[in-house]
């Protein structure tokens, strides 16, 4: 395979899909590399289509996965917010689906183990990993939750169902917006859930990338921007049924869809309502929604542009070393600006960016310059950030929040 391919098809329905946004081409936005590493990371195209049909929103560039994440890099444990999120993630699926301690639960992308960690604490009940990137899933069981290192396919279910026996929960938490093979999942989660079993996919919601302004959630390893229609088409076309869906703050604003046979007697909650009437009320599967949104964007990118320029005798950091953040830089244009970027990851300190090869390093007041100017790239977390590093912040000459609007912090 190629290092991509561009689809004219939607991945679910295979109908034809209509552009709704041009991105600029960006790098594989976690391909960082090392020092003396002097391969070549090459601009990829990167358009933002919906289905005509079904109305998935997601994007025509199909990366190779054993390019993604053969060596991925991400650690959920690294983020305070995301810990705190699957701790109450557990609590609230384990009271929903009545979860037991003999109970089987399986986290396909499972990263580092760290929600399957919170449900083997609350419930006692055995976990399972399934985890691609090698590097990570041996993090994961040095932890003591056993993960198997591969891709969710065929042989993995089979050697699952085998050594462990079905599974009573199966979680696909930011991942289901990675998948290509939509459908191929699906066949493969119902082969290893129990008649009782859920399906609950956590993924980044589409009203609240709209509202909350969360442009840089779009890259190659997101194919797919879910929405109610979309699930509600995927159940029909495989059996199932969607009883429960229920908002989150994590990635910008989520959606936990709570899926399970349809021959299950199990009541569906009144959230479904109101989110369908939410999704009608601000229209977004209208395109003029999207040439909106984008005007918006592009508003914002030209405050920070005009700001910089004013101020070009100050050096340019970037507090941010994440794939969305290298979305970022290169939707805003800043590739050649940043000098260097601050990331709590220590895996990624030391390392270069992605094809501009910007340096990767830890906060601290040794690596900041007096009036200089630091970009929160960062900006979901911005709270947590500006907590944690509160007296090396106070070293800069300004501090600027990116997203969702350009503005000056006041330390």
């Amino acid at each position: 395979m190629k290092l991509y391919k561009t689809i004219k098809k939607c991945r679910i329905c295979k109908s034809s899909l209509k552009l709704l946004h041009n991105y600029r081409q960006t790098p594989l936005g976690e391909d960082f590399i090392h020092k003396k590493n002097k391969k070549q990371q090459p601009l990829l195209n990167l358009n933002l289509c919906i289905c005509r049909k079904c109305k998935l929103v997601q994007i025509s560039e199909i990366v190779d996965p054993n390019k993604i994440y053969k060596d991925y890099l991400y650690e959920t444990k690294t983020s305070i917010t995301l810990d705190r999120h699957f701790k109450d993630y557990s609590f609230k699926a384990s009271k929903k689906i009545n979860l037991k301690r003999k109970d089987l639960v399986i986290d396909i992308g499972s990263n580092d183990g760290n929600l399957l960690s919170h449900f083997k604490q609350r419930t006692r009940c055995n976990v399972l990993g399934i985890e691609p990137a090698k590097h990570i899933a041996k993090i994961a069981n040095k932890k003591g939750i056993n993960t198997i290192n591969s891709f969710f396919n065929k042989k993995v279910v089979r050697d699952i169902n085998k050594r462990f026996g079905k599974s009573r929960l199966i979680t696909a938490n930011n991942v289901f917006a990675n998948i290509e093979n939509i459908n191929s999942w699906i066949i493969l989660v119902k082969e290893l859930l129990t008649k009782d079993g859920f399906f609950v996919i956590e993924s980044f919601y589409l009203a609240d990338l709209l509202k909350n302004k969360v442009f840089d959630f779009i890259y190659h390893e997101h194919h797919s921007a879910f929405s109610l229609k979309p699930i509600l088409y995927l159940c029909d076309k495989h059996n199932l049924k969607l009883v429960h869906a229920e908002q989150t703050d994590s990635k910008g604003g989520s959606l936990r869809y709570y899926l399970c046979r349809k021959d299950l007697k199990y009541k569906k909650s009144k959230s479904l309502d109101l989110l369908w009437k939410r999704e009608k009320k601000e229209k977004i599967y209208n395109k003029f929604t999207y040439t909106k949104y984008f005007r918006y964007i592009s508003l914002q990118k030209s405050k920070l542009l005009s700001f910089i320029s004013k101020n070009q005798d100050s050096k340019l950091y970037g507090f941010g070393a994440s794939i969305t953040c290298i979305t970022l830089i290169y939707q805003f244009v800043l590739e050649n600006k940043i000098k260097i970027l601050f990331d709590d990851n220590k895996i990624k300190q030391g390392m270069l960016s992605p094809r501009d090869k910007i340096p990767v390093q830890k906060f601290s007041h040794k690596n900041t310059k007096k009036n200089s100017i630091l970009l929160i790239l960062a900006w979901r977390y911005q709270k947590s950030i500006l907590k944690k590093h509160l007296k090396t912040f106070k070293k800069f000459r300004f501090i600027i929040q990116v997203m969702p609007k350009f503005k000056k912090i006041i330390i």
